[in-house]
Parts: C-alpha cells; structure tokens; sequence
C-alpha cells in the first residue's frame, strides 16, 4: 500500500546509514576484508495496493551480484533488488502469489541481516548480524502488521522461533539452494505431485515477466524440472500454512 511502501523505503534509508555491524569487536575482524557488505533491499510487496498479510524471512543477502561495495551501492542506486536473480527467487515468488496470499492480501521478501556478504562471512558472522539487525525486522513487522512470518530456510526460522512477536505466528519452508534440495522429498506430498501444477510454459512466463523488472539478469532464466519440483514443495508448505493459520497452529 502507499503508505506502507514510503515508510519502508524510508527505513531502508535507515538502513543504509547503518556502520553497527562493522563496528562490532566480534564482526570488524570478520568483515573489514570483505570486498561487499552493503545493504540489499528486497523487492517490492506484492500484490501492489493490498496489506501484507505474510513477510518471507531468508538469512542474508548473498554478496555475489556485486564487484565490489561501491559497485554495489551503484547498482542498487540503479534499481538493483534482493531475490530477483536466480529461478529459485522466481519459484517462490509465484508460488507465494498463488498458494499463500488470499484476496486483497499481499507477502514482501526480506532478510533477518540486511547486507550482502560472502557466503564464508555469512558462516562466520550470520547470527551476530541477525541480532544486530532485529530491530529492523522489529520495525518492518510493526509497519506491516503480518499475520505470519515464514522463515526460508532453517537458519531464519530457527532464528524467528526463538524470538517470537505477539500476534505474528510463526512458519518454516525449506531454501530454494542446492543444499536445500535435501529436504524436498520430505515435502513433496507423494508420487503424484505433478498434478495440478502449471506447466512449465506458464512459470518460464512468469519467470520471463520478472526477469524483465531485473536490474541484475541480462540473460533470460529457462525453467526446468527442478523448478516445477521445488514449485511443487511450496504448493504443499503454503498449502499447510493456510491450514494451519485457519486451526490457530502457530509453528510448523
């Protein structure tokens, strides 16, 4: 909504003004030989113009879009935006657009740390930078009000379970990476998972639609049969967080 998208992007100006991290004795060792470690806004709340219902929580930001901190900061300048660069970030947009927001709801992507670093500074330094960065996921949960927070991957939801918010409930879905393809037989709800899903001409669609909002990709993403098998695990995770909001069930 218009109010909602100003303040967040005047928090996002917050943001970017921050130095608490670097500043940190336990993280400055840890970060002042990483050649990125810029804040990354994720993209807009969709579907434009309703209230956000749902807020998607990864872990950090990876630091791979960018050469270097000033290169980075340029490109976000540029329009440069978090989980708008791979079929992974694709696959859970439609999924969430499709199984979880209702009618006249909306879901937005964050983080719990909101700078891109490397994946060896993430391993190193992840949970100080979440703590550091709670009290900007305090208040974007506070702007937007969410019923739910959906942690993606392991890492951000055992971070938002240990610190729950009155009145937000709490779910898990499995990361989109390769090491999170582990744990999507476990989800995938049996041998007919197939059914029922689109075929891969509408997601590479899809695919093709947010690709041309991307700052980042200049070549065009094809869907594969991996996709519609992750996309097939976040119809039956969503599925089950809009079973369990409607029961009152407030972890999963």
């Amino acid at each position: 909504m218009p109010g909602e998208a100003d303040a967040h992007a005047a928090l996002w100006r917050e943001i970017h003004t921050c130095r608490k991290c670097l500043a940190d004795p336990a993280l400055s060792p840890i970060l002042k030989t990483e050649p990125v470690f810029v804040p990354l806004p994720g993209p807009p709340a969709r579907p434009d113009g309703f209230p956000v219902r749902y807020m998607l929580v990864a872990a950090e930001p990876s630091a791979a879009w960018a050469l270097s901190a000033e290169d980075g900061r340029d490109k976000i300048t540029r329009g440069f935006r978090n989980f708008m660069h791979s079929s992974g970030d694709f696959v859970l947009q439609y999924a969430a657009e499709r199984w979880l927001v209702g009618a006249r709801e909306a879901y937005v992507i964050t983080d719990l740390a909101k700078c891109a670093m490397s994946i060896k500074a993430a391993r190193a330094a992840g949970q100080r930078c979440y703590e550091n960065c709670s009290a900007f996921l305090e208040r974007e949960v506070a702007l937007f009000q969410p019923k739910a927070m959906i942690g993606v991957g392991q890492k951000a939801f055992g971070f938002l379970r240990g610190r729950p918010m009155a009145g937000v409930q709490i779910f898990g879905i499995v990361h989109y990476s390769v090491l999170g393809q582990v744990h999507w037989n476990q989800q995938l709800g049996g041998p007919n998972w197939r059914e029922d899903l689109p075929p891969l001409e509408t997601l590479q669609a899809f695919f093709d639609a947010r690709r041309r909002e991307s700052l980042a990709l200049k070549d065009r993403l094809t869907a594969t049969e991996i996709d519609l098998k992750l996309l097939a695990v976040y119809r039956q995770q969503f599925s089950a967080i809009r079973e369990a909001l409607a029961t009152g069930e407030t972890t999963s």
